[in-house]
């Protein structure tokens, strides 16, 4: 298995988990999604960059939970060793290639606030385009390793 297969089926599988989570997402949901984001910006901001994935990857996995489909979970279970190898390698090029806000921030962390704010919403359209943002956000900054184009028309 590629690096890139594995980026490809993580990201489709979060862009469609993270819009059904829109429609159902509690404000438990939302208020841990929005911890767990917090934990991330303020972990890699302090040069915490172990605390920052941990937190990047308990975000992505709490978006399977909310779904609450065991197909889901059995896939997140299986691919979780290497979708934790393939996050923290794109997370560690990303740090060191983009240039982080005045407050020490970086956008590959505060991009996921937008997504805590659709599910907030329950709004599926502004769900769908907070986790394309973050995808293209990390693409931007580290390299797409696939065919956007048909990344784009599998997703979009």
């Amino acid at each position: 298995v590629r690096p890139e297969q594995i980026d490809q089926a993580r990201e489709m599988l979060e862009i469609v988990t993270t819009v059904e989570a829109a429609k159902i997402a509690t404000e438990v949901d939302v208020a841990e999604l929005g911890r767990l984001t917090d934990a991330m910006i303020a972990a890699t901001a302090a040069g915490e960059h172990e605390e920052g994935l941990e937190a990047d990857l308990a975000f992505h996995r709490h978006l399977v939970t909310i779904v609450d489909n065991p197909i889901l979970d059995v896939l997140q279970d299986g691919l979780a060793g290497m979708l934790r190898d393939t996050l923290a390698a794109r997370r560690a090029k990303a740090l060191r290639t983009e240039t982080p806000a005045a407050d020490g921030t970086y956008l590959t962390d505060t991009v996921h606030r937008q997504i805590v704010a659709a599910l907030a919403a329950r709004d599926v359209d502004a769900a769908r385009v907070a986790i394309r943002h973050h995808f293209d956000h990390h693409d931007a900054v580290v390299g797409s390793t696939d065919d956007d184009t048909a990344r784009r028309d599998i997703t979009s």
